[in-house]
């Protein structure tokens, strides 16, 4: 059976100088990079979460990616 391996880094780009020190101090802002690919995706969370809601979150996402599959 073919073995299909699939990698990607999720980069944290909120930090704001504080780290995670309390639930409003930094922005859920990301970067998701996979080798090969022609873009990054920039995430963040849903708006309820504090995110940016002109970035995908990860609901956008699962749901993408089941649609895709779906569609496929």
């Amino acid at each position: 059976m073919k073995k299909h391996n699939y990698e990607v880094k999720v980069e944290w780009t909120g930090n704001e100088g504080h780290g995670t020190l309390n639930y409003k101090s930094y922005n859920r802002n990301h970067t998701i990079i996979a080798d090969g690919k022609y873009s990054a995706i920039n995430g963040s969370s849903d708006p309820s979460f504090l995110g940016d809601k002109k970035r995908y979150n990860p609901e956008d996402l699962f749901l993408s990616s089941l649609s895709s599959c779906h569609m496929l």
